[in-house]
């Protein structure tokens, strides 16, 4: 299965943001607008798959007709309404878990972390609680016959707008076995900063209500991760960070808000743990007296308000990325216009030499042999070259599965991981 992980910055930025789906340890495949595989679906309000409009934008897992999953949501703070569970194949945007006839029958779920019974209008939500969702999914009719072609098929959890997050599968027949599991994901160090950025504010404020207009704040600075190896089993994450025109208390929608005239600092160190075969580390962090989850996959980051008596937030929700920047911040380079110029120079300087003595080196050459005569060189010692063929086609590399010492095969360029190797003279 390839792997399709993304950055939602452009996607979400400054967006009003109410709802998120919650990754369940084992769920088939990873919430279409997360920023990795086992990531958390960030808070939107914008349609089932939280304005993530591509089937398998965020990898496609593959389950049995009639299987049952386990997917969880929650709201932000301050909000509330009902979900249900929603199923529909035929691949497409997510908007067919929209109608009435894609919600799972209340009798093939169990809920958990809800205010009420699953009805067919759905569940009760309780604060930003998360609620979790084991169903049996119905069947389809087109995998009644073993051997029938795969279905797409997405499943998502729905409020009572149609706002949700979802996971795209490929359905094959009860009666077929499912294919081996992928390898795991190469190791990708998280090591570097992350800058917190207003393209990366996900607002999960009440917005306009009678007593006047919510918001909260954006996080700036940044949360820098150390160096560290493959399992690892924390890191110890550091926050250089702050919140300007914050609100000067905790708001509170039945009172008018309070002045945006706070500023939070956020000078701190966070213990992050490890999961996903090294690949995630998550961790909880307090800004402005409220607690946040932080995760970090790959090299994406991504924190959620978790205030556990459902009151407004004061910070925003948000994501971010090695890639992000604060404006006037180039990529990866903070030092002065004279360290750029410095450097500069010396490419200059090194560029011009090299050319120089390439030029000397050909002109100080012999002419080359005739073109029928074949010329070998091989040291003494030296192993002789590989024959032609038989190796790795571009942009695939081979790895080693930490769990069991086998070797699986991985295509940087697409994600791509198979146990089986690639043929090097099919490019």
């Amino acid at each position: 299965m390839a792997g399709h992980c993304f950055t939602l910055l452009a996607l979400l930025a400054g967006a009003s943001a109410h709802v998120s789906m919650v990754y369940q340890e084992g769920q088939p495949a990873g919430i279409r607008n997360a920023n990795g595989p086992t990531g958390d679906g960030q808070a939107s309000v914008a349609s089932p798959c939280g304005g993530a409009r591509t089937f398998g934008s965020n990898g496609i897992g593959t389950i049995q007709d009639g299987d049952t999953v386990t997917l969880a949501m929650r709201y932000a703070a301050g909000h509330n309404g009902q979900f249900r569970m929603a199923f529909a194949c035929g691949g497409g945007d997510g908007s067919a878990l929209e109608a009435n006839t894609a919600v799972v029958p209340p009798a093939n779920c169990q809920v958990t972390g809800a205010g009420s019974d699953y009805t067919n209008g759905g569940a009760d939500a309780i604060g930003q609680s998360t609620m979790t969702f084991t169903c049996q999914l119905p069947p389809v009719a087109a995998l009644a016959t073993p051997g029938a072609q795969p279905q797409e098929c997405t499943m998502g959890i729905l409020d009572q707008r149609d706002w949700g997050g979802c996971v795209d599968v490929n359905v094959v027949s009860a009666a077929d076995p499912l294919p081996p599991s992928p390898p795991p994901a190469p190791f990708v160090a998280a090591t570097g900063r992350y800058y917190f950025t207003e393209a990366g504010r996900v607002d999960t404020s009440a917005g306009e209500k009678p007593m006047g207009l919510f918001s909260c704040c954006a996080l700036s600075g940044y949360l820098e991760i150390p160096a560290h190896t493959e399992g690892q089993t924390t890191v110890a994450a550091t926050f250089n960070a702050q919140a300007t025109g914050c609100p000067a208390t905790v708001p509170n929608t039945a009172q008018a808000p309070p002045a945006n005239t706070a500023t939070y600092t956020v000078t701190s160190t966070m213990t992050m743990a490890v999961s996903n075969n090294g690949n995630k580390y998550s961790g909880i962090a307090s800004l402005a007296g409220q607690p946040f989850d932080f995760s970090v996959e790959g090299t994406n980051v991504g924190f959620v308000n978790t205030y556990p008596n459902g009151d407004q937030p004061v910070i925003c929700d948000g994501v971010t990325d090695l890639d992000a920047r604060p404006v006037g911040l180039s990529s990866g380079n903070e030092s002065s216009n004279a360290g750029v110029t410095v450097v500069i120079i010396v490419v200059v300087l090194f560029v011009s030499a090299g050319a120089y003595f390439m030029f000397k080196g050909r002109a100080d050459k012999p002419p080359p042999p005739p073109s029928d005569v074949t010329m070998t060189h091989n040291p003494a010692g030296a192993p002789p070259p590989p024959p032609s063929g038989g190796g790795l086609p571009p942009n695939w590399t081979e790895m080693k599965d930490p769990a069991s010492g086998a070797t699986y095969y991985y295509n940087g360029q697409t994600g791509e991981t198979t146990w089986t190797k690639p043929d090097g003279n099919k490019v």
